[in-house]
């Protein structure tokens, strides 16, 4: 009867560990790619089209400039203010995927503590996997950065200044543990 609860943690674990990743990629996928298409129906509605927060920056500065009637003094003040706010919410969101990354780690090395020498290598496969679906995300995402670079003096995407944290192929395997 325990070895099925431990099987069935270990499923929860490694679900809810790739849900959390998948969820961030597929937020950070969402948010990098720009597109010129208009958003398309759905249900019978206009869908919503996320568009990068560079693009959000920009649009947020036209409809104060054209709403408030801005002079040209506030319109460079307020672009100081947004680009502060965009190297902020870039920070913000740089340390939210580095502690996933943690977090995911973390769990990774629980988990390998509590399978058999005959689970371990299944398990190992597993993260392989969901690194490489990681990779190709990434490599996804410098092709669309690439087909649009920034403007010289525009700020650059937090992921093209720095390096991504390591994959969390780095789970130390455990030795089985020896039962009496």
């Amino acid at each position: 009867m325990e070895k099925n609860w431990n099987a069935a943690l270990i499923f929860l674990c490694i679900f809810l560990a790739g849900g959390v990743a998948g969820a961030f990629i597929g937020m950070r996928i969402v948010c990098t790619k720009t597109t010129s298409k208009p958003a398309s129906l759905v249900g019978g509605q206009q869908a919503t089209v996320r568009r990068p927060i560079d693009d959000w920056s920009k649009r947020k500065q036209k409809e104060f400039a054209t709403r408030l009637g801005l002079t040209p003094e506030q319109q460079t003040k307020t672009e100081t203010l947004f680009l502060d706010a965009l190297e902020e919410l870039r920070q913000v969101r740089e340390r939210s995927f580095q502690q996933t990354s943690e977090i995911t780690s973390r769990l990774e090395a629980q988990t390998m503590d509590l399978l058999t020498a005959e689970q371990r290598p299944k398990f190992l496969q597993i993260v392989k996997e969901r690194e490489e679906r990681q990779k190709k995300a990434a490599a996804e995402r410098a092709a669309v950065r690439n087909e649009h670079p920034s403007k010289p003096g525009e700020p650059q995407p937090p992921s093209a200044e720095k390096p991504q944290p390591a994959p969390a192929s780095t789970v130390p395997v455990a030795e089985p543990q020896k039962t009496p």
